[in-house]
Formats: C-alpha cells, structure tokens, sequence
C-alpha cells in the first residue's frame, strides 16, 4: 500500500490546472484546509511555478501533511511541439545545486500509465532530469503535458495524465541509473 501522495498544481500552469480539473472529474474528492483528500492522494494548489518552489516540504508538513511522493502536475515545453506525455525527476547538476530524492517505481507506474492511456498522437517518454525544485527531501516525480498551448489544455491529454497519477501503484524492479542519451532518454525510457 501505498502512503501519503501529494499532488501539487500550480494556478499560473495551464497543463497542470488542466490535469487538477481532471483529476477532481474523476474521483470524489472531500475538500480540506488547504487541500482536496481522496483516498491516499491530496490535491494541493499553489500560485507560483512548480519549478521554483523551495522548502515545500515544510509547507506541506503545515498543512497537516506528510507526503511519501510528490507529484509535479505540470507543462512541458518544446519547440518541435510535438504532443508528448511524461515525466521526470527533479533537480540540477550545474550551478552548485543538488539532485533531489527520486522515486523511481512511480516513474516506471507513471511510464507504463501513460503509455496506456495516452491519446493516440501522444509520444510518451521519461526526460532526463533537469530543472528544480531542487530541495525535495520527500521522493518525487514531475507528470507533463507537453508541448504547447493546444496539448496542455487537451481535455484528452489532461484525462491521461489524471488517470495515470491515480493509478500510481508500487512497482518492485532494479534501480538503474542512466546517463546520456538526450532530453528524452529513449534507451532508458524503454528499460522502463
């Protein structure tokens, strides 16, 4: 079973209110101080850009909340514009910053999720880590829509990536860590 999962979607996000909406579509939700509770999932909203956010973890632990996964609801951005749903992990390797913990079964879930119900123009892949936050003590996990205006607000898309954090499920594999391969880890988005 598993713990606590936070669901963080930022107000100023398009693919992520689209994916909170969604999210609230599809299963009852009882509404908190701060936050929206269905079963072990907690729907937070926040102003700010998801990227940006420092010491969250506090914030949420003020909120009554002790998450075991973050999850990133949010937009992706290219300039090929290709439809595309993912994910990632958090954290930087330049600039004297740190990666942050991982969680590496809900990128498998959330791979293997997506791939399931990803509308049929959609690529779905894992991304190399790249940008913060970058001070999460808890594990977490970026779920994406991308890659311009018209996919983050597709109620197809927003419908899938939804789905699939609700269907977050502990997979028991090896851990592997990979380096190279470009933006869109295609080797190792298909050891997933």
């Amino acid at each position: 079973m598993m713990g606590e999962v936070v669901v963080l979607a930022s107000l100023r996000d398009a693919a992520s209110m689209n994916i909170a909406r969604r999210m609230l579509e599809l299963e009852s939700w009882e509404e908190k101080g701060g936050y929206s509770a269905c079963r072990n999932y907690r729907l937070v909203f926040v102003k700010e850009e998801l990227v940006t956010q420092r010491e969250l973890v506090p914030k949420l632990e003020a909120l009554g909340l002790r998450p075991d996964l973050v999850v990133f609801a949010s937009r992706h951005v290219a300039k090929e514009g290709i439809p595309w749903l993912g994910g990632h992990f958090t954290g930087t390797l330049d600039g004297g910053c740190r990666l942050s913990r991982a969680a590496p079964w809900a990128l498998k879930s959330l791979i293997h999720n997506l791939s399931a119900q990803a509308p049929p123009d959609f690529r779905v892949s894992a991304e190399a880590t790249h940008h913060g936050p970058v001070d999460m003590t808890v594990p977490s996990v970026f779920a994406e829509i991308g890659s311009t205006e018209k996919e983050w607000s597709d109620l197809q898309a927003g419908t899938a990536v939804a789905r699939s954090i609700l269907k977050l499920a502990p997979i028991e594999s090896p851990v592997f860590l990979g380096f190279g391969g470009g933006h869109y880890v295609a080797r190792q988005t298909a050891l997933l």
